[in-house]
């Protein structure tokens, strides 16, 4: 009898001495195998029959078994040869029945299938994801053949029958955390052996869902564009993605080494009063995801009914299975990246003479309103806007971060200024105070602005409270009643406006709320209100 035994999760609550559990074949439920379970010394173990001889379907990778079978058809059935080691519990060794695994784990640091590796993939494709999972990890490197296995269109087709959504997403999973995960190198494996289509995969082509947009300059979905072009720029944005990643650890390893040296230098205090504990932080599973699926953003998936939704989301929800906050959260980030990297290419986060950051150098309003749409993704986003910027400006960065900040190469130092510039800004959202933004609740809730305004009840409403939310980001020291009064004045100016627009038989675009169209802006650090009246703009200053 063969023993492997795990760690479980599941615990004998009431402490009573644990009996042997048989665990039957389900045949419908892909379970072959009886399984005997019981607890020694505290660890759950599972006790199996040696398998072998085993029959693969053309449409599933669970096997048909024989009843016997010895140790060494045992060891053959195994996806790679350092898997099929077992540990003699009499006599107290290991036994290599393929005669190679204890040297490929050890002397060779190899991964090999112990038969052919096109018909161990072909039989089992899952095998391919997790041959990445083990080199990743383990740090191995993929023997020639199991290459080539992997690149082929027959194992990738085999992949897409035989193996569920759910279970490919849970190697990739594997590869984005836990004990030694590299995502960066998992993810450009998965490119570089052609299997990022499999992983991360388009809706099929029969399906209810249409792909549109412009992906590498191909107009995706255009009945003139040919499956072969559409296959070329599917092929492209997944280069373009692993040349991303290839900034990732110096982005963030720069971001981490700026953070610690302010840390340090302030006994763990920002200059505002946020501090460490409380800053938001970077999410780095969705940190690698977002920026892996960036040259993806813009584009859409469309079904039967004509309701939208973009393609990260799709293959976040249904390629990998991921769960809904995932999606939201990827989804959300690539939504507002480019308007992320727009405020940190427009930003200076130079210091004045006092050693300090020059306040006007960050847009209260345009960052405290992106920061509320992003909420505790925006450090995530904002890492993300600098490998994009990163990559627009054709910098070449290396895998390896640990040198970065004291590289002489060019590219390196100038990516690792981009790197500062966002930790820059980084700290003046902590200075000014403008982390967490989106918890900040209103001075005035729906039905205190209904009574003090004299609005009728209506939409009418949530043009008020969006712009007392504007109000309240750029006076953070402001009270309930300087707020009403502001809004009392704009009430008055829009009712004006309107019946100025009536009386002169304007057809101009007129604010839902009365008025004509209104907005907060921000300006040269000064605080105006933008109106169109009679088809020309007029700023008004905000006392």
């Amino acid at each position: 009898m063969h023993q492997r035994s795990g760690i479980h999760k599941e615990k004998n609550p009431h402490g009573k001495k644990p009996k042997i559990a048989v665990i039957a074949a389900n045949p419908s439920q892909s379970k072959h195998l009886e399984t005997a379970t019981m607890r020694i010394d505290n660890i759950d173990c599972d006790f199996v029959h040696l398998r072998g001889g085993e029959v693969y379907s053309q449409d599933s990778r669970i096997p048909t078994l024989k009843e016997t079978a010895t140790p060494l058809d045992d060891a053959l059935r195994r996806d790679f040869t350092v898997n099929s080691l077992f540990y003699n519990l009499r006599k107290k060794y290991v036994e290599d029945w393929t005669g190679r695994g204890i040297s490929d784990l050890i002397q060779d640091r190899v991964l090999v299938t112990p038969l052919d590796a096109r018909i161990t993939f072909h039989d089992d494709p899952l095998r391919v994801l997790r041959a990445v999972r083990f080199a990743v990890r383990y740090n191995l490197d993929l023997c020639p053949e199991i290459q080539l296995a992997a690149m082929s269109p027959t194992v990738h087709e085999s992949l897409h029958v035989k193996v569920s959504r759910e279970r490919v997403g849970k190697e990739l999973e594997g590869m984005l955390t836990g004990k030694n995960a590299r995502p960066c190198v998992a993810l450009k494996m998965i490119t570089d052996l052609k299997l990022a289509g499999c992983v991360f995969e388009f809706p099929p082509p029969h399906s209810c869902w249409v792909v549109r947009g412009d992906l590498q300059g191909v107009a995706y979905g255009d009945c003139a564009v040919s499956q072969e072009e559409q296959k070329y720029a599917r092929e492209k944005s997944w280069e373009e993605a692993t040349a991303m990643l290839q900034h990732c650890s110096l982005v963030l390893y720069s971001f981490e080494q700026f953070a610690c040296t302010k840390n340090n230098n302030n006994n763990g205090e920002w200059d505002g009063s946020s501090t460490n504990a409380t800053a938001t932080t970077v999410d780095h599973r969705l940190f690698y995801l977002c920026t892996f699926l960036h040259p993806l953003r813009n584009m859409v998936c469309v079904d039967s009914k004509g309701k939208e939704m973009s393609l990260p989301a799709y293959i976040v929800r249904d390629s990998i299975k991921f769960p809904n906050r995932d999606v939201a959260a990827i989804s959300t980030v690539l939504k507002y990246v480019d308007e992320m990297r727009s405020i940190l290419q427009s930003y200076g986060g130079q210091t004045n003479h006092q050693g300090g950051n020059d306040a006007t150098m960050i847009c209260r309003l345009k960052s405290g309103l992106l920061l509320r749409s992003l909420k505790e993704h925006w450090v995530t986003a904002l890492l993300v806007a600098s490998v994009a910027e990163i990559q627009s400006m054709g910098l070449t960065s290396s895998s390896s971060s640990s040198s970065c900040l004291e590289s002489d190469n060019k590219d390196e130092l100038q990516a690792s200024m981009i790197a500062e510039k966002a930790f820059r800004f980084y700290q003046d959202i902590q200075t000014h105070n403008l982390d967490h933004c989106w918890k900040i609740r209103p001075l005035l809730d729906g039905k205190a602005i209904l009574e003090s305004l004299g609005l009728p009840r209506g939409p009418m409403v949530g043009n008020y409270l969006e712009e007392q939310m504007k109000w309240m980001l750029l006076n953070p020291k402001g009270t309930r009643h300087e707020c009403e009064t502001h809004l009392r004045e704009m009430r008055k100016r829009d009712l004006e406006m309107a019946a100025s627009s009536v009386a002169s038989g304007s057809s101009g675009s007129v604010h839902p709320n009365g008025g004509n169209e209104k907005s907060i802006t921000e300006s040269d650090g000064k605080v105006e209100t933008t109106m169109q009246q009679h088809g020309k703009t007029k700023r008004l200053h905000l006392e």
